[in-house]
């Protein structure tokens, strides 16, 4: 095994080993499976929040470049 141990499984592959679980059977999921299912509802809303501050700083700083515009390097003649 490499250094830092075990990741945990990517969000969506949880959430589709759950859906393909739930495909198997004919009755209502159990607690513990509306437990999870809830689980992943808000690790889905607290990462959907995150993304959503990132965008927001990302279009802060790309008005500051538009605003500002960026530094420019200019060669100066003769300068080979």
């Amino acid at each position: 095994a490499r250094g830092g141990g075990a990741r945990p499984r990517p969000l969506f592959a949880r959430i589709a080993a759950v859906a393909r679980n739930l495909d198997n059977y004919t009755e209502a999921p159990d607690e513990a499976t509306r437990a999870r299912i809830a689980g992943f509802e808000s690790e889905l809303d607290e990462r959907l929040s995150a993304w959503g501050a990132v965008r927001s700083e990302i279009a802060s700083l790309n008005e500051a470049l538009r605003a500002d515009g960026p530094p420019r390097l200019t060669p100066r003649p003769g300068s080979d």
